[in-house]
């Protein structure tokens, strides 16, 4: 049962397929990263980053509906529930020491077997967006969070992660 304590306030999605890079290397992993907008509001956290597909809940919208829409509004293809699978849970909050919980975000995973999907920008949210190669992810210009935990996802090992505002 959802409290207001535990109650997924977003969702996102680790986006994993295999595309060919280079003509004659063959099919190589990887995974799809967004780069989202500057912005000078602290609560837009990611701003500037490399990081996935999601947001916030909508009204009464379940946490994998919510995955599906975030995915849809920015890269602009649609996962079924069925190619949803929940992998971790990163819990944020302002500071080390604090007892007051401000988000819980639900990742996803879902992996494209047979086709990389089109993906359609949604400028107002997004600077960038690109499959990454493994070997080429932008560690450093993403947040501290998502280096941790990227990894247990794409290995598809459940993880629970918490997050401090104030580190990001």
């Amino acid at each position: 049962m959802e409290t207001s304590s535990n109650r997924i306030s977003a969702s996102i999605i680790v986006s994993t397929g295999f595309k060919v890079f280079e003509i004659g290397k063959g099919m190589e992993f990887c995974v799809l990263l967004v780069l989202k907008n500057e912005s000078d509001d602290p609560k837009k956290v990611a701003a500037g980053k490399w990081t996935f597909a999601g947001g916030k809940r909508e009204g009464e919208e379940s946490s994998k509906g919510c995955a599906q829409r975030e995915n849809m509004q920015e890269v602009g293809f649609w996962i079924t529930e069925k190619g949803l699978i929940r992998i971790g849970w990163i819990e944020g909050y302002a500071t080390r020491g604090s007892t007051e919980r401000l988000w819980n975000v639900a990742v996803y995973t879902t992996h494209h077997d047979e086709f990389l999907p089109e993906i359609i920008l949604e400028p107002a949210e997004l600077q960038e967006y690109r499959w990454f190669r493994f070997s080429e992810i932008p560690w450093d210009k993403m947040m501290s969070s998502d280096v941790r935990w990227l990894p247990k996802a794409i290995d598809m090992k459940e993880f629970h992660e918490i997050v401090y505002f104030d580190e990001l």
